[in-house]
């Protein structure tokens, strides 16, 4: 399937976009929706321009800069079941897909992996941080999303992470003008904002809705357990999300509790595993003082496999793990103690579970 080109500067006639983009649809979405098995997704952060690695204080642990390339990199993730992405890098202001703060996608890089994901029967979505939005222009965005995916033909878009503090303004236009061209239209949130969801309805327009298992202050020592993640659907519904289009987004944080000025307020998985000596199937956590049970809680491979049962129990659409940024990081995807390797294995049913 081609998507839509350009003849002399001119866009396709409308009609013919419109086909195109229907034909893309009904592949990344309504085939989906068929399938039987819990979708894994994988979120990379800065995708062309910074590349995930492991961050620790051991240099031979966690280079500075790996030695694989990109193209590397993503043969390794869909060798392994990763079949889903979810790309970060571009964010939405004033009605215009526009960079973050990197350069823009490499479009033949993009075309490449795109065209193995669809060899995989994969999808991939592009996400979009939220801006200023004040001035929303129904006819500038349309214009910009035609654009956008002339030069990297995604599924759709996820806008988000949506709070408290989000602008809401265009956000229903967007999702809506999304859908009439047959895009995927996504919104991840934090799963303790699900108030701010309820009141704005965008879960009730969206395809799908990715919610964060993110903690308040008082939940950091069990934001990692069954019974948050319950508390997370619950309230997910209840703001509008489909069961059917819920996806579950395991962060790749160690949070500190209770004190943030004794210990640094937020470290990922791989400065736990190689600098605090946390085992990588263990309950998620790093106590370091035991009197009051502090120190640091996150997903450890276990953690992250019982959600997996958990996505599956209530019928969920998927389930995600983020793309690392800065310190906060997994473990190489390929080493059998990262949280990569225990989703993939996991949602593929390739062997034993990582987490067993």
């Amino acid at each position: 399937m081609k998507f839509p080109s350009f003849t002399k500067g001119m866009l396709l006639h409308p009609a013919r976009l419109q086909i195109m983009l229907t034909t893309a649809y009904v592949l990344s979405v309504s085939a989906l929706a068929a399938a039987s098995r819990l979708e894994f997704y994988k979120g990379i952060y800065n995708p062309w321009n910074i590349k995930e690695s492991p961050f620790c204080s051991n240099k031979t642990l966690c280079p500075e800069e790996p030695d694989f390339t990109w193209d590397s990199y993503f043969d390794r993730l869909l060798s392994m079941g990763g079949q889903r992405f979810i790309l970060g890098g571009y964010h939405l202001s004033d009605s215009s897909i526009v960079p973050r703060f990197e350069a823009p996608w490499n479009e033949t890089a993009f075309l490449d992996f795109s065209n193995k994901v669809k060899s995989e029967s994969g999808s991939i979505l592009a996400s979009l941080e939220i801006a200023d939005n004040r001035h929303f222009n129904e006819k500038i965005f349309t214009t910009r999303v035609q654009s956008f995916i002339k030069k990297y033909p995604v599924s759709g878009f996820v806008l988000g992470p949506v709070w408290s503090r989000t602008d809401m303004t265009g956000l229903k236009e967007v999702l809506t003008i999304l859908k009439k061209w047959n895009l995927t239209s996504a919104l991840s949130f934090l799963c303790n904002e699900w108030q701010v969801l309820d009141a704005s309805g965008l879960a009730r327009i969206a395809d799908l809705s990715i919610v964060m298992l993110w903690p308040s202050c008082d939940q950091v020592p069990v934001f990692n357990t069954d019974d948050h993640a319950k508390e997370a659907i619950k309230n997910a519904t209840s703001a509008g999300a489909k069961l059917e289009g819920l996806i579950l987004q395991v962060p790749l944080s160690a949070i500190a509790t209770p004190s943030r000025k004794k210990y640094p307020p937020s470290e990922g998985f791989s400065h736990m595993v190689y600098d605090l000596g946390a085992d990588p199937k263990g309950n998620g956590s790093v106590i370091l003082d035991k009197t009051i049970q502090g120190g640091y809680y996150f997903f450890s491979q276990t953690r992250l496999v019982d959600k997996i049962a958990l996505a599956r129990q209530y019928k969920l659409r998927g389930i995600m793990l983020e793309g690392g940024s800065a310190s906060t990081q997994d473990l190489f995807p390929w080493d059998k103690s990262s949280l990569f390797y225990a989703m993939a294995s996991e949602t593929n049913n390739t062997g034993e579970s990582a987490g067993s």
